[in-house]
């Protein structure tokens, strides 16, 4: 059995396909070649027309190994497979640890959950709950907590989240108002503007925002 056979290099690719193609092979470290017959069964989660035409995955090899293509849905795709794996893997740990049972709520727990890791996801799930309850394992020993969004459901939360202005690249709010000794300066000068570490700034009234680049002796 090969699995992950989409994750095998490219210069690794022409030897498996002489093999399959000539049934010989030479072992590590041997100096003659080896006939052998076997049945391969290659298992990959990668779409491999995809990695042919992308010429990632050798079309040869390709040809080679798909005498008979079986395609096999994720756990979220048949969820009524859920509890009959979940009892199957707690009929497994069983001669280890003891007895155990799940209960109603466990079971439509897990029937619930998204498995993102599928079946290996779901098997150490079960033995763990078996691992750390005694004889009965309810909901809240599987802890499964909060199941991920999608991504779709992630993108139309985005979009629903409210849009903040911000400031220009490189610059930050600053609320300045105008000290004591800008007023006096605009009080001698009958009202015209002073100049500032910012600039022009207005000698009387309210304070304004002004954005520039932080300065260490600054007071925001």
């Amino acid at each position: 059995m090969l699995d992950e056979i989409g994750e095998l290099p490219l210069e690794l690719q022409p030897k498996l396909s002489r093999v399959l193609e000539t049934g010989r092979l030479r072992r590590v470290g041997g100096s003659g070649e080896t006939t052998v017959r076997v049945r391969v069964v290659a298992m990959t989660l990668r779409e491999l027309e995809g990695e042919v035409a992308r010429r990632t995955f050798r079309e040869d090899l390709y040809y080679r190994l798909a005498g008979l293509h079986l395609a096999l849905p994720s756990l979220r795709a048949r969820r009524d497979d859920v509890p009959l794996l979940a009892l199957h893997f707690l009929r497994e740990i069983e001669p280890e640890v003891g007895p155990r049972q799940l209960d109603v709520g466990a079971l439509a727990a897990l029937r619930a959950a998204r498995w993102h890791g599928n079946v290996r996801e779901l098997r150490n799930v079960v033995r763990r709950a078996v691992i750390l309850t005694r004889d009965h394992i309810g909901e809240a020993d599987l802890e499964l907590g909060t199941p991920r969004c999608s991504a779709s459901e992630r993108k139309r939360r985005r979009r629903s989240w409210p849009r903040r202005r911000r400031p220009r690249r490189g610059l930050s709010p600053w609320r300045v108002t105008p000290s004591s000794s800008w007023v006096a300066a605009s009080t001698r000068s009958n009202g015209r503007c002073s100049r500032g570490p910012f600039g022009a700034t207005p000698a009387a009234g309210g304070a304004r925002s002004v954005y520039g680049r932080a300065a260490p002796s600054a007071t925001r």
